[in-house]
């Protein structure tokens, strides 16, 4: 099973990375193993003056989770889960979603060895969810960059890549699509004396 999951997320990955330039993969406790989900890099956020060569200490991941899924996750949290204001959703026009929540979770790496600064926390809107001391150097996550920019944390796509290319071709359909819908079944009339040959037309 881990296998095949292992195998699904890594042509995810693979495909993240083409389309907007960065796949990637999280990794979590899970039980007695080690959960792993794919997160669409539009989740995560940097400090991009941080982040200029590449390397933020501080990464945020941004992820809208039911309410009822969240009161069983965290069960001691109810009171604040229950204050949280649910999330609007724009491409309703605005409609609330009453048991959605946006939820941010967030670490910080330690800014040097033994300085037991490095952090770990979960909270919505009406609170701290989860806290913890974060004492690794690294994130939870796996990257797979399509090509690395020359400044920032963020990478290129094939999509970036191919955008000059594929705008010239869309002006080109245009001018193609034009010129059918106004000559696609031409007709021309010739004088029965005027010798013109068909094929010179």
């Amino acid at each position: 099973f881990y296998e095949n999951k292992a195998y699904q997320l890594g042509q995810r990955l693979f495909r993240d990375a083409t389309i907007v330039g960065k796949g990637c993969v999280k990794f979590f406790p899970n039980n007695t193993k080690i959960g792993m989900e794919r997160v669409f890099v539009n989740e995560l956020l940097v400090d991009q003056a941080e982040s200029m060569y590449g390397d933020p200490s501080i990464l945020y991941q941004r992820k809208t989770i039911n309410k009822r899924k969240l009161r069983g996750m965290y069960k001691g949290k109810t009171s604040i889960i229950d204050r949280a204001k649910t999330i609007e959703d724009a491409t309703m026009g605005g409609i609330k979603l009453s048991k959605m929540v946006e939820v941010i979770e967030a670490w910080k790496l330690p800014s040097g060895p033994d300085t037991n600064d490095g952090l770990h926390i979960i909270a919505i809107e009406a609170g701290v969810l989860f806290k913890e001391v974060w004492e690794e150097d690294w994130f939870p996550f796996e990257f797979f960059d399509w090509s690395k920019r020359v400044f920032g944390w963020y990478s290129s796509g094939i999509s970036d890549e191919l955008r000059g290319i594929q705008l010239e071709i869309n002006k080109l359909l245009i001018i193609i699509q034009r010129a059918m819908h106004l000559g696609s079944v031409p007709k021309i009339f010739l004088d029965a004396n005027s010798k013109i040959v068909k094929s010179h037309i």
